[in-house]
């Protein structure tokens, strides 16, 4: 398959938007229920030069508002547009309205919350970009099973839940590695309780990807997806 679009194009992508609740939802039913929610807003430029936008909280009913005083770690695009290989930037706090500035001036970059933080990005690392600078948190004791109402999907990522099958009922598998092997671009991301994990990219659109999940003791399991398309994932994982 070829790369028919440039990775700084990519991102520039939004997929769909999902929805939250108590119980799993397969894919189809996901789509479904999309309904318009707060979208993620484009910052007004920055009339010096840098990079600015703001960060935002988000529950499991939407949208709550800025995080103020939020320590951020930064990174600009590796050469093939992805978080892996990506150089660091200076660290930023965020102002008493949830906005920060990057000094250094790039198209692409990645933030994560310093790791003390209470908060989290939605997946490891977050790409913040021109035209969509706003970066989704959520609080660390969050057991997101789905992204909360409003968030947009960005790129090629990637999000679902990893499972298992115990007699006749399908229950979570906490602590699975999910990762795109295509490239090796994106760091991998790590099930939550609830067996819900998500994958940032903004990388390989139109193109053929492979995502693994895996996690000791089960059997992994691979699948191929049609970046830029295909976005709800599940794995079901069976024990060795």
């Amino acid at each position: 398959m070829t790369h028919r679009t440039r990775p700084w194009l990519i991102a520039a992508l939004s997929l769909g938007l999902a929805s939250c609740g108590d119980s799993p939802v397969e894919p189809t039913e996901v789509r479904k229920r999309v309904q318009p929610g707060a979208q993620l807003t484009a910052a007004p430029p920055s009339p010096s030069p840098g990079f600015d936008g703001r960060i935002l909280e988000y529950t499991a009913s939407g949208l709550r508002g800025p995080v103020p005083n939020l320590h951020l770690k930064v990174w600009s695009a590796s050469a093939a547009g992805g978080r892996v290989g990506a150089t660091p930037l200076p660290d930023v706090i965020t102002d008493e309205n949830g906005g920060y500035v990057f000094t250094t001036l790039t198209f692409i970059n990645f933030i994560e919350t310093a790791p003390d933080s209470e908060y989290e990005t939605i997946c490891p690392s977050y790409p913040a970009f021109a035209g969509l600078r706003d970066t989704p948190v959520v609080k660390r004791s969050t057991p997101l099973e789905r992204l909360p109402p409003g968030l947009l999907i960005i790129g090629t990522s990637a999000l679902g839940r990893v499972t298992e099958r115990v007699g006749e009922s399908v229950v979570p598998v906490a602590g699975a590695t999910v990762m795109f092997e295509t490239g090796r671009q994106d760091p991998p991301s790590t099930t939550n309780s609830n067996g819900f994990y998500m994958i940032c990219s903004v990388v390989g659109t139109d193109q053929t990807r492979t995502m693994t999940a895996s996690k000791q003791g089960f059997h992994s399991v691979t699948r191929e997806i049609f970046g830029g398309w295909q976005s709800f994932v599940d794995f079901e994982l069976a024990r060795n």
